[in-house]
This record gives C-alpha cells, sequence and structure tokens, in this order.
C-alpha cells in the first residue's frame, strides 16, 4: 500500500525547480541636492511595467570626485532568480562604444560633476535563461573597485568571492581633475544566503 501511495504522490506532485539568485539589471542614479537616496525602491527607471526591487549599492560615486559637484550618486541592482531576462556582463563606458547588445542604464559620470571630460555609463548586457543561456553565465554580484582595492559589494556576496570585470571597461570618471579610479566588477558564484 505504501508503495502505491508514494508512486502517486512522484506521479501527482509538482515538481518544484530551484533557480540561481542573479542580477536581473543595473542602473546609475544621480540625485539633486536634498534628495534623499533611498536604500532601495521599486522600478526605478520610470518604466511602469519594471516592478523589480532595486537595493543601492553603499557607495557615493560623488566621494571619489575632486572638483565641484551637485547632489549624489549611487549604482542600484535588482535581485531575482534567473527564470527569465538577466545581466550577463556589465561595464562603464562612452555611450557610442555600446553595440546592440548592451542596455544604457540611467545616469552618466558627467551629470551633477563640473570637469570630468566624457560622459560614462553602466552598460548592462541581458540575456534570457529560456533562450539556450546556462545559469551559470549569469551575474550574481554587482561591486565597485575604487583606486584597485574592491570596496563594495551587492547583497549575498563578499569581496573574497572570484570577481572580473569586462575586458573594455573603462574607469567611470575619465581624467581631467584627480579623481579616484572607480571601476565596476562582477561575479558569476552562487550567492550567500542573506
Amino acid at each position: 500500500m505504501k508503495e502505491a501511495l508514494d508512486e502517486y504522490i512522484n506521479e501527482n506532485s509538482i515538481k518544484l525547480s530551484k533557480h540561481k539568485k542573479v542580477i536581473l539589471d543595473i542602473y546609475a542614479k544621480r540625485f539633486d541636492k536634498g534628495q534623499t537616496a533611498p536604500s532601495y525602491c521599486y522600478g526605478i527607471d520610470g518604466n511602469p511595467s519594471n516592478h523589480n526591487k532595486y537595493f543601492r549599492l553603499e557607495e557615493n560615486v560623488f566621494d571619489h570626485v575632486t572638483g565641484a559637484k551637485k547632489g549624489c550618486l549611487y549604482f542600484y541592482y535588482a535581485l531575482g532568480h534567473a527564470t527569465g531576462n538577466a545581466v550577463v556582463d556589465v561595464r562603464f563606458d562612452e555611450k557610442g562604444d555600446f553595440d546592440g547588445d548592451w542596455q544604457i542604464r540611467g545616469s552618466n559620470s558627467n551629470e551633477g560633476v563640473t570637469g570630468c571630460l566624457k560622459d560614462r555609463y553602466v552598460g548592462v548586457k541581458i540575456k534570457n535563461v529560456n533562450n539556450g543561456v546556462s545559469q551559470d553565465d549569469f551575474v550574481t554580484g554587482f561591486g565597485l573597485e575604487i583606486d584597485k582595492k574592491l570596496k563594495v559589494v551587492s547583497l549575498g556576496t563578499d569581496t573574497g568571492f572570484p570577481w572580473q570585470s569586462n575586458s573594455n571597461c573603462e574607469s567611470w570618471y575619465s581624467s581631467g581633475l584627480i579623481h579616484d579610479d572607480v571601476y565596476c566588477k562582477y561575479t558569476k558564484k552562487e550567492l550567500n544566503e542573506f
């Protein structure tokens, strides 16, 4: 009788699949003086169909600019499961250097800064897991390397993870005034629980 019950349960139970937690999107957001940069928000890009929860990476990038600046700038990232679209690559670069596979996300490095010289953007390459992309190809964590030291990283990661950067990634701030070198880093290692 028990064998028949086990067989019935096995044949009629819903099979749950576990999907890897990944980065769905990354966005640069500048706030004017007097505005508060929230620690998280929903649908940061103003798109009404974007319901992702975005977490703030805890580093005001304007702290790494010498010169006049107005407000603050933070990077935000959305975490989710690899069931649809997610990030497979990220870099900082000028708008004209991104080809059609890349999406430019948010504010540029010159917004609110005097003397940066080049407009750098954060670009993400997004793929869909249903198009034959392995879950191992998706970015799971995002961080900032400042003057060759990994300074801040996203939830579920730590600085001991294997971090990498796109070979075409530029520093967020171009030379001009004295700025710290700010590069984006990412990992594809499975996240820790948080």
